[in-house]
């Protein structure tokens, strides 16, 4: 899923919206909308090398360590 011109207009992530324009723009061309449509996803795997960020818009994300 690409992003749309709305989105790239006002980030909805708090962190992506409080970065400097100059900033945000650099970043624009590399960031990709992805759904997570499954309730208890693991989005990285414990001791794995992170291979992407995520930047939630609508969503509830958290860490569970044991």
């Amino acid at each position: 899923m690409s992003l749309d011109t709305n989105t790239l207009d006002k980030p909805a992530n708090k962190l992506l919206a409080a970065l400097p324009a100059s900033d945000y723009e650099r970043l624009v061309p590399h960031l990709k909308l992805v759904s997570l449509s499954s309730p208890g996803k693991i989005l990285h795997e414990a001791g794995e090398a992170i291979a992407q960020v995520y930047f939630p818009n609508k969503a509830v994300v958290s860490i569970i360590t044991t």
